[in-house]
């Protein structure tokens, strides 16, 4: 849940930065959903058709950025905020 919210949360993630902010997609998120024993990790985009390809290289190219680079001190502790404060405002 972590990396999900630090790279694909609806706001503040780096994929927000890099497409929804400068205007390239309508939404973009990274979801996480957790199985008995697995789980998976989904991707999904809000944009032109005519800019989706371009759209995915960048989604690409920021999951490559995150492992290439890792997840900042700092990134982790604001996702650990967002987290408790959905926890405490859901119930």
């Amino acid at each position: 849940k972590l990396l999900a919210t630090v790279l694909g949360d609806e706001s503040g993630s780096r994929l927000y930065w890099e497409l929804v902010d400068p205007g390239l997609a309508e939404q973009v998120s990274l979801s996480h959903c957790e199985y008995n024993g697995s789980g998976v990790m989904m991707t999904c985009l809000s944009c032109d058709p005519d800019t989706a390809a371009e759209n995915l290289q960048r989604i690409l190219d920021v999951y490559r950025g995150a492992e290439a680079d890792g997840i900042a001190p700092e990134e982790l502790d604001q996702a650990k905020s967002k987290l408790r404060s959905r926890i405490v405002l859901s119930s």
